[in-house]
């Protein structure tokens, strides 16, 4: 359990007649942690630091905990094992590329950052200190300013959860370092897990009564073995869900051999000597964008055996495409199983699968609760990560996404990328605004819930939901069209259980994307009046952080739309002086 490490990406206006975006030749930028008087959570809400209190405890240890991912895996003391020079005592820091030796820091990559990261406010001096920290990079691109991959909790400094945390951007003049102004936004940060829902000893993915016969990859095909699920070392929620991970481990293991239990318990290495052990993250076998673009490449999940690659799936194929071919039958057996007690995937050839563990919509074709889908796995139960005016109004993330197959790339895309390509690449093939909102009041059909808004992003017929890309040449589309940004290249690995794969695939993809996007109007990226995807306000909650930015800079809540907050009062005296 630790920080979601994301990102702070802001721009500077200077306010005139003109407003212009400024660059680090006039300003630069720093974050602190902000509150909210009016914060639903409490009115000193503040998050400076990920580490936890008292300093030095570890989490289970800690009146504060904010979290484990800083600490240092002990191995348990063996007899008769030697550890090898340079040996590496694995935790989740040393598995995505954290530095432990510096606990509250960021991504390390000297592509993002001339030192090791971006740093928590607090990290001189944990709960005393909030010292303003600088923003690492300039893209002039994208004329915004970059904090990348902060390390932030959605623990409190007071312990309570908040995975709404309010950070203070201030600009400051470049020569003489003059305070200019200041906003303040949310950095969300969830950790609603929820792996031990089925994978708990006991669970339906952990059920020891049942013949895990059809594995036994080491054991000599043997159907007597059994995976040997572990219990929870505590209550805690955090060795619940450890104990959940693990026990995917022991699957991995009866099924592939891969022998990731053993590697946590007692290390991997040469005869008695052991060079590495501990916990590591999937992203370790199966590598993913969201992982690789911070860091300008990719590293593809791939292993060798006799000259021959072997191409492991990309994160996000590997987990939705995977859970979205279990059937599942709630009246007689849970997991559809073969004789030999395998699981049996859906054929993908044969359409929807109609035992899906994870049901988007119902017969008639309506969309059910998020409840019964992905809030099962994503943040939601407890920790709202989408709550914005989409969501307010009902629409759920099957109207944007598809379902479980179509996010795991398991069909080939209807519009195939510039560059020929026939896969969907995870957190790049995204819908954009323009995919629902066609601008037009005049529009209606039963495709539309109302006059100019789609129910989905991409066609019903489509299994691969590849998302509806707005016609910018169409008056009635282009008022919502985000403009599509430069090809973003990246290589990934697609494998279909139903014949396709592994197919490694380089790929320059040409999405539109609403955090990449910008508007024709002044060059503004869209994030910077509507808010963040998934957060795009108004929040319904008037005192929610959420709302905060948008009243600094307007009076009120939702998109900013006021002219005066970029434009000055005389801006609009003679409309014929302004440029086009």
């Amino acid at each position: 359990y630790g920080p979601q490490v994301n990102s702070l990406n802001a721009i500077v206006i200077e306010k005139a007649r003109q407003p212009a975006l400024l660059g680090p030749d006039r300003v630069k930028l720093t974050y602190a942690a902000a509150s909210n008087p009016a914060d639903p959570v409490a009115a000193d809400s503040i998050n400076s630091t990920s580490q936890n209190w008292p300093a030095g405890k570890s989490l289970l240890e800690s009146a504060v905990q904010k979290g484990d991912y800083f600490e240092t895996w002990q191995r348990p003391p063996q007899p008769n094992i030697e550890l090898m020079e340079g040996f590496v005592s694995y935790s989740l820091i040393t598995s995505i590329g954290m530095n432990p030796g510096l606990p509250d820091e960021g991504y390390r990559s000297p592509l993002i950052n001339a030192d090791q990261g971006r740093y928590m406010p607090g990290i001189a001096d944990p709960y005393r200190a909030n010292a303003a920290q600088p923003f690492s990079e300039y893209d002039a691109d994208r004329a915004w300013f970059s904090a990348a991959m902060l390390p932030v909790t959605d623990v409190d400094d007071r312990g309570k959860v908040n995975p709404f945390p309010l950070f203070r951007i201030q600009a400051l003049d470049a020569t003489d370092n003059t305070p200019k102004a200041a906003t303040d936004a949310v950095l969300t940060a969830s950790r609603d897990l929820h792996c031990r829902e089925c994978h708990a000893k006991g669970g339906i993915a952990a059920d020891p009564s049942i013949q895990w016969t059809g594995g036994g990859h080491n054991h000599g095909g043997s159907a007597n073995h059994q995976p040997d699920f572990v219990d929870p070392a505590s209550s805690s929620l955090f060795d619940q869900e450890y104990a959940a991970l693990k026990n995917v481990g022991v699957l991995h293991d009866h099924y592939w051999g891969l022998g990731i239990v053993s590697h946590i318990d007692t290390g991997v290495g040469d005869g008695f000597q052991v060079m590495a052990d501990g916990p590591f993250g999937c992203f370790d076998c199966h590598p993913s964008a969201f992982r690789s673009l911070p860091f300008k490449n990719n590293t593809i999940g791939k292993t060798v055996h006799g000259g021959i690659p072997n191409y492991r799936n990309d994160n996000s194929g590997a987990i939705h495409q995977f859970h979205g071919l279990l059937q599942y039958n709630a009246d007689k057996t849970g997991i559809l199983r073969d004789d030999t007690g395998r699981f049996l995937r859906w054929d993908i050839t044969q359409g929807d699968n109609p035992n899906s563990l994870f049901p988007v919509k119902d017969a008639n074709g309506n969309p059910l609760p998020m409840e019964q889908n992905c809030l099962r796995c994503h943040g939601g139960q407890r920790e709202q990560s989408y709550r914005d005016r989409m969501y307010t109004a009902g629409v759920t993330c099957y109207q944007c996404h598809g379902d479980m197959l179509a996010v795991g790339a398991s069909y080939p895309k209807s519009l195939l990328n510039a560059d020929g390509n026939s896969f969907r690449e995870p957190w790049l093939d995204q819908p954009d605004c323009g995919s629902c909102h066609v601008g037009s009041g005049n529009v209606t059909g039963p495709e539309y819930s109302s006059a100019g808004v789609r129910k989905l992003a991409f066609d019903a017929a489509d299994p691969s939901a590849t998302p509806l890309i707005a016609d910018l040449s169409n008056p009635d589309r282009s008022r919502f069209a985000v403009i599509p940004t430069a090809p973003i290249e990246v290589e990934s690995v697609v494998q279909n259980y139903s014949g396709i794969g592994p197919i490694l695939q380089k790929q320059a993809v040409m999405s539109p994307q609403f955090r990449l996007g910008k508007d024709r109007h002044g060059d503004l990226p869209c994030a910077a009046c509507h808010g963040a995807a998934h957060a795009v306000w108004p929040n319904r909650d008037p005192s929610a952080n959420d709302n905060v930015t948008a009243l600094q800079l307007q009076g009120h809540s939702g998109h900013v739309a006021e002219c005066g907050v970029c434009h000055t009062a005389d801006a609009f005296a003679k409309l014929e002086d302004l440029d086009e």
